[in-house]
């Protein structure tokens, strides 16, 4: 082990993934510390402590207080981070309800305009403003507007004000101080002593303003007033429609909302922060688009100033532009915070897999994130908290003893991207003030195109390899400044400046511009230049900024900067640069050495990569899951250096670049690898036999119900049974009926296991028989009880008839069924009684009478006609899940025999010895969520990701070899969802184990499906 494996060894807390803790029941002490020993013991560095929907203790109680001090000795003792998160649910700022609870002063607000001629209007409502076709201001009192007006048909433009009270104001810094009050001064009155030490600080989830409208707060028009000198009662309009002079009061607004969003939430609570000497971290809302950040924030970028590790969020099983993370990277960058945070996984279900988990991550990480914040580890998923934007990626799942490797790789890589200085010297201008103008409170087709476009250029600019920061104007406007030919934003240090499509600039930005030019700097226009500046049309500094810029294709922007920049990197196949292989470059402060961290973003194709790096450079590559530098082969070319590389699909490299010591052109210890044509490719096919495995299972998911002493009804899903039951409103005794059959003697099962959920005694009629059965311990999740129903069972048709009480408090059904209710009430709503499916646990196989139809993303379709047999003792490749183990959730080991043939005679008549050869043992595709590979008895290789192979050549004779093989299957044929029309899902939401669409989704079908849909598991 050299000097740097040694270093990277054992990677301090500080650099490791802070998960979302998901506190959702009723908390005990002993288990949180158990849970706190789990994270610790797969490498997590700390976690926060995160109230969400099903919690059953008193939020900021005395017991909550005490689940906090208890995870803050446990935390301590193992040198972790324990963060607080400073809401019961999310959006943060409302407190649970204690702030909203305080008055209308404190409530959220917005506005919404109306055609409508005078005698329509309401009076009640409060009105700030009533305008005419042309936009002018008449007033906002009924007998001023009839004085101005000709024609009482004619119609008028009315903007009125409208509340919610259940969320606050975050424009209004008062009332994000009586939040602190309330929440974080609590917190430090019972912990000043652990503040800012063992308690790092605070998370802040998704403050908005009323999101997908205009805002509006109390305190709006005196600060408008205090920015621009005018009121903006004037001209509320023209947020709606474009009235003469829209573009100059839309510019104004919305910098003062940006303003008022900036200081008035984050500014507030960073500054409590730091007078109190601990950190915040957290995300905003909406940060994917121009058009979403209008939406909820009016940008996101100027935030992160007041964020001590800025953050972001980023959902589903999906990629996208470098949008989201290199705002933030870019931000953290320019301002010198050392940490960026993503809050990443949530709704990539539950059979997302460490490789698509690492996929999902490492296009983060190239874009300027360096810690991870998983989303999530539930404390329990009991009753609907195994839906809660899937997966829970914690003990829960089959893989968890496995993750420590997963956890170590992203540790290593966050240690390397946080250390050291970015090699990034092109700052590319955001156009966020440009949003500003073409916003109307819609999601207009301009808007949209227009934001697509500058992702598109930033898109291509990282296909080109032009490694870039963005510049927002606000941030430019307070640390910009130029020195010599150097256009400096804070702490980065830029030689080109890149101007996309604008339609306005700030004179602030422009005046900065031509101050780089007179010093000798380079702009380039990869666009349509402004119209733009600050909001009016003002012709000649128009025309000299026109004049001050190159104009440039995107395609040749490349080339220009070539001799701008002292470090340029290409990474092409056949002479063109690789399209969706990004990288991001670190610099050692003494210049003597550097990280080169290179994806590939594209997850169906493998690329062959020449790399070429301007300097003189020694390279290694790093392999951050063994932990192994091995030095790469190089070549000098003119002023550069290059090197070949292969990147398997969503494969991830780094490289460590040294300074030459000799000229010789070649890497010191470093011999040209030819691709080796002296080996043997085995591959994983064929016949596998069942070594070993954990139980099956099987889910029991729909069953003949009967309310209080009513008749038995048909058959239902036990998901629309719940919605059926909270319909009722009120307290009732219901009985399921569920019904399974077994084509074996039950007595072939050594054992058969009931699984419920939150019962301890499970009091049930099993054929007819009143029993009352004892837990027998706990299986995937501690409120997972085992009960033993072997002796109760019978071949052919079984019964199990459970009865419940449905109950719910008063406040489930106002969230429920209640008036203009926010998700800030749904996202902590915890029920009473929850009606879940049920499971069976044995050593048996899963059948389908039917069969199965196969589909795309690995599913498979099947009906309902399963049945339980032996427990299969083989099984075929590629797909296990038709062959037995429709709802398997464990790990197997699988058995298979391979022959190793002394001689090969492919050559001709010459017999040539195998004795030199070099045995690849190659798996074409991995259906699990990982393996374990054995080779005649010892252990070779832990499997995440590609490449799926492994050289078994020093482990294997001639004859007779066994390979075994440990697979990992995910929680998704367990779980579901098991009913969706698009069957495998890559945005699971709650409601997609329903009929009923989410919300968020832009879809009103009847998304329920009667069939089965699974996914394959296997080789």
């Amino acid at each position: 082990m050299n000097v740097f494996e040694k270093q990277m060894e054992e990677i301090p807390n500080e650099y490791r993934s802070l998960p979302f803790w998901s506190w959702n029941d009723k908390l005990d002490q002993e288990e949180l510390r158990r849970q706190i020993r789990q994270m610790h013991q797969q490498g997590i560095g700390g976690f926060f402590m995160h109230a969400r929907g099903g919690l059953k203790t008193k939020y900021l109680g005395e017991e909550w207080i005490q689940a906090i001090q208890c995870s803050i000795e446990e935390a301590e003792k193992l040198g972790m981070e324990a963060w607080l998160y400073d809401e019961e649910g999310w959006p943060s700022g409302f407190a649970g309800g204690r702030v909203t609870s305080l008055g209308s002063y404190y409530h959220m607000r917005w506005m919404e305009q109306e055609r409508e001629i005078l005698e329509n209007i309401d009076w009640q409502q409060k009105i700030l403003g009533i305008y005419d076709e042309s936009g002018r201001y008449l007033g906002d009192m009924k007998e001023n507007i009839e004085e101005k007006i000709e024609d009482d048909t004619q119609f008028l433009y009315v903007v009125y004000e409208k509340v919610n009270p259940y969320y606050v104001d975050v424009l209004n810094p008062k009332v994000i101080v009586k939040f602190l009050e309330v929440t974080h001064e609590k917190y430090l009155n019972r912990f000043s002593d652990e503040i800012g030490k063992v308690i790092p600080g605070f998370f802040t989830d998704e403050p908005q303003f009323a999101k997908l409208k205009i805002p509006y707060s109390i305190c709006l028009e005196e600060m408008f007033e205090k920015n621009c000198g005018y009121s903006p009662k004037i001209a509320y309009t023209a947020l709606f429609r474009e009235v003469l002079g829209y573009q100059k009061y839309r510019c104004d607004f919305w910098k003062t909302i940006s303003q008022m969003y900036t200081e008035g939430f984050c500014k507030t609570i960073y500054e409590w922060c730091k007078k109190n000497n601990c950190m915040l971290t957290g995300h905003l809302m909406r940060e994917d688009s121009l058009l979403m950040q209008m939406q909820a924030t009016a940008g996101v970028m100027p935030s992160y100033e007041y964020m001590d590790m800025p953050g972001i969020d980023w959902l589903r099983r999906r990629i996208s532009s470098p949008l989201t993370p290199k705002q933030v990277g870019s931000a953290a960058a320019q301002l010198g915070k050392k940490f960026v945070i993503s809050e990443m996984f949530a709704m990539t279900g539950w059979d997302c897999t460490p490789e698509e988990l690492k996929w999902i991550a490492q296009w983060q990480y190239v874009n300027g994130v360096n810690r991870m914040c998983q989303h999530l580890q539930s404390y329990t998923i009991l009753g609907e908290r195994k839906r809660d934007f899937p997966p829970s990626l914690f003990y829960q799942q089959s893989w968890w003893n496995e993750y420590k490797y997963f956890n170590d790789y992203f540790a290593r890589i966050g240690k390397i991207l946080s250390e050291g200085t970015s090699g990034t010297e092109v700052i590319l201008l955001h156009p966020m003030h440009s949003a500003w103008m073409l916003y109307n409170g819609e999601e207009s087709k301009e808007i949209i195109e227009y934001g697509q476009a500058f992702e598109e250029i930033s898109q291509s600019m990282s296909d080109y390899h032009i490694d870039y920061h963005y510049g927002v104007e606000e941030i430019i406007r307070k640390y910009g400044k130029i020195k010599d030919n150097f256009f400096i934003v804070g702490d980065c240090t830029y030689k080109a400046v890149v101007i996309p499509d604008m339609m306005n600039i700030e004179k602030t930005t422009a005046d900065l511009l031509f101050e780089f030019v007179k010093h000798g700097g380079k702009i380039y226009s990869v666009g349509k230049m402004p119209d733009y500046i600050s909001g009016e049309q003002n012709p000649h500094i128009l025309d000299q900024l026109n004049h001050s810029v190159i104009p440039v294709r995107l395609s040749d922007l490349k080339s220009r900067l070539k001799i701008d920049l002292e470090w340029t990197v290409s990474i092409s196949e056949n002479g063109v640069e690789t399209q969706g292989v990004h990288y991001q470059l670190r610099k050692e402060c003494a210049g003597n050495k550097a990280y080169l961290y290179i994806v590939n973003l594209n997850k169906n194709k493998i690329t062959k990569n020449r790399v070429t790096v301007s300097g003189n450079w020694m390279v290694s590559i790093y392999d951050p899951f063994e932990n192994k530098v091995n030095f790469h082969y190089s070549e000098q070319e003119k002023n550069s250096t290059f090197f070949h590389l292969t990147l398997q699909e969503m494969e991830g490299a780094i490289l460590v670049l040294e300074k030459r010591m000799s000229n010789n052109g070649k890497s010191k210890k470093a011999e040209k690898i030819e691709e080796r044509k002296d080996q043997i490719t085995l591959s994983a096919e064929g016949i596998w036999k069942v070594q070993k495995c954990d139980f099956n299972s099987m889910t029991l998911d729909s069953c003949v119900y009967k309310i209080d002493s009513g008749e038995w009804q048909k058959r239902i899903p036990l998901i629309r049974l719940m919605d059926i039951l909270l319909q009722e409103k009120k307290p009732v005794p219901v009985s399921l009926k569920f019904q399974f059959c077994m084509e074996m003697e039950p007595e072939k099962c050594k054992s058969m296991y009931l699984i419920a959920e939150g019962l301890d005694i499970l009091k049930a009629s099993i054929n007819g028989q009143i029993t009352e059965i004892k837990s027998n311990g706990w299986w995937k999740d501690k409120a997972f009880h085992k009960f033993d129903i072997l002796p109760f069972l019978q071949k052919d048709i079984n019964e199990i008839i459970l009865e419940i009480y449905f109950y719910q408090d008063q406040k489930v059904y106002d969230v429920l069924f209640g008036k203009d209710v926010l998700e800030t009430e749904r996202n902590k709503l915890t029920f009473n009684t929850e009606i879940e499916n049920i499971y069976l646990l044995g050593d048996f196989g899963v059948f389908n009478h039917n069969g199965f139809t196969y589909s795309w993303r690995k599913e498979l379709i099947s009906d309902d006609t399963f049945s339980i047999r032996e427990m299969p003792n083989y099984v075929y490749s590629d797909d296990f899940t038709s062959q037995g183990f429709c709802f398997f959730a464990g790990k197997i080991k699988l058995a298979q025999k391979i022959y190793i043939h002394e001689f090969d005679d492919s050559k001709g008549v010459k017999i040539v010895s195998n004795k030199n050869k070099r045995y690849i043992y190659k798996l074409f595709r991995l259906h699990a969520m990982c393996a374990n590979l054995y080779v005649n008895g010892s252990f070779l290789k832990k499997i995440f990701w590609k490449p799926y192979e492994c050289d078994i050549t020093d482990y294997i004779h001639p004859g007779e070899n066994e390979i075994v093989l440990e697979l990992y299957a995910s929680n998704r044929n367990l779980f579901g969802p098991h009913h969706h029309i698009d069957g495998e899902l890559y945005a699971v939401w709650p409601a997609d184990f329903t009929p009923v669409p989410s919300p968020f989704k832009n879809d009103s079908r009847n998304v329920w499906s009667e069939k089965y849909h699974f996914v394959k598991f296997g080789l």
